[in-house]
């Protein structure tokens, strides 16, 4: 199956070209969101004033759900979309799957192991393009007028890894519906169980009558 995903990949390059620039995008958000949400923690939670730092986590707990629930949301929205309608644009391929043999189970397989090697590989080099990003990034919050302009930005350990899972998900519950679908039965394929159709009888007149016979 290892080959067939490799060589499935090469074959429609250019379309798994594009999947892996959306998903190294939403990489790159998903990896700026989780730098600058943890970098604003840390330095709130580095206040010297108690109040004044339990004001600044409030108001960084506000920011960072701000964040999520909008621009994560929305490369949730864009990075499965792009996913279900590449896998959708190869139907005609997974029809002849199944055409040449191969099972139902073992082509929702392959798919779905499309779909998170190009999740693995955007969310991979997009959690590496983050980290200088992230310094572009938080200079936008300088209208803010809360942060300092010279905030140091604090990459966390679990940064690149944790972009790399969530983008893998993303493509994966993208590719998930489409999978399913190349699975079941092809409506080009799909075997009329009911018999063959009655013939149609005309009525009418019977032309012979009045014939001698």
């Amino acid at each position: 199956m290892t080959a067939l995903v490799w060589k499935d990949l090469q074959h429609h390059a250019r379309q798994w070209l594009w999947s892996l620039l959306v998903a190294t995008t939403g990489g790159i958000f998903i990896g700026v969101i989780i730098i600058s949400w943890y970098s604003a923690q840390q330095w709130s939670a580095a206040r010297a004033d108690a109040s004044q730092s339990a004001e600044y986590i409030k108001l960084t707990g506000i920011l960072g759900s701000n964040l999520v629930g909008y621009a994560g949301l929305s490369v949730a929205v864009v990075v499965s979309s792009t996913l279900a309608l590449t896998v959708t644009a190869q139907a005609r391929s997974h029809a002849l799957w199944k055409i040449i043999g191969i099972p139902s189970r073992r082509i929702r397989s392959i798919i779905l192991a499309q779909t998170g090697i190009i999740g693995l590989l955007g969310g991979l080099i997009g959690g590496l393009v983050a980290l200088p990003a992230t310094d572009w990034y938080l200079l936008t919050w300088r209208d803010l007028q809360t942060y300092p302009a010279d905030m140091p930005v604090i990459t966390p350990v679990f940064a690149v890894p944790l972009t790399i899972a969530i983008t893998a998900a993303f493509c994966i519950l993208g590719g998930l519906g489409a999978a399913r679908r190349a699975g079941g039965p092809h409506p080009h394929l799909a075997v009329d169980r009911r018999g063959p159709l009655p013939v149609q009888r005309r009525h009418g007149p019977d032309r012979r009558a009045g014939q001698p016979r």
